[in-house]
């Protein structure tokens, strides 16, 4: 599972759009409702530095969302979440640049959890 946001995180450069950035992160809440957003997860994450400040979504109380969808790297990414949420440990988070899933939230791209 540790590997899969290191290559994850390792693919980055690779791709055009890239967004808001967290490292060192506590994810504090993890919420899923099937009924407002179906499949979505809504993420907050605090504490660590911010290593692109600047939204480019708009300003809500969540810091990521991710859509939950029927494929292996979506259900890890979830897993992450949990298990980040769970242990308290530290991840490294970065979002796509994309706000369409999470009504103005934006979509997780990476998620990596500290050494």
């Amino acid at each position: 599972m540790k590997y899969l946001g290191i290559l994850t995180l390792a693919m980055a450069p690779f791709f055009s759009q890239a967004g808001y950035e967290i490292k060192g992160a506590t994810i504090t809440k993890v919420s899923l409702s099937n009924h407002s957003a179906p499949g979505v997860v809504f993420i907050r994450a605090e504490g660590g530095t911010e290593i692109d400040p600047k939204h480019s979504c708009a300003a809500t109380s969540w810091s990521f969302a991710h859509k939950v969808e029927d494929n292996e790297i979506s259900r890890s990414i979830y897993s992450m979440l949990l298990t980040a949420k769970a242990t308290n440990a530290k991840v490294n988070l970065i979002g796509s640049g994309d706000c369409r899933i999470g009504y103005g939230v934006e979509t997780l791209f990476t998620i990596a959890f500290e050494d």
